[in-house]
């Protein structure tokens, strides 16, 4: 299958957040090979900036950040910014609350092409 661009997928600007430096270069290198416009960075606190500065309208953040979760930043990010998209990545099965009841899980390891189906999925809303 060919990492090829689409115009939906370019709609997309991601704001990733991985506190793991080789998954976190990995993960971005492949969102943009599939045509996304990728900013990541490594904690919650970094990420907040980040969604203050705007323009992203997805969050793809992973759960365990070592400082504040990615839940809890997930949940900070939907007060701020009510219309972005969250996907949460997890190694364990999570339980949502009402304020992440939009929130998409998806589980690690994870397949990269369910990373952009999951990602093509939200661009055509």
């Amino acid at each position: 299958m060919a990492l090829e661009e689409t115009a939906s997928n370019r709609a997309l600007n991601i704001l990733l957040v991985e506190d793991d430096l080789t998954l976190r270069s990995l993960t971005s290198e492949v969102m943009e090979e599939f045509g996304y416009q990728v900013t990541a960075v490594a904690s919650a606190e970094e990420a907040l900036d980040a969604l203050q500065k705007g323009g992203f309208n997805v969050l793809f953040t992973d759960i365990g950040l070592g400082g504040m979760s990615g839940l809890d930043l997930s949940r900070q990010a939907l007060k701020r910014y009510p219309d972005l998209h969250v996907v949460v990545a997890s190694g364990y099965a999570f339980d949502k609350d009402d304020e992440l009841k939009h929130v998409k899980a998806l589980l690690k390891p994870y397949d990269l092409f369910k990373i952009r189906q999951l990602l093509d999925d939200l661009s055509v809303r």
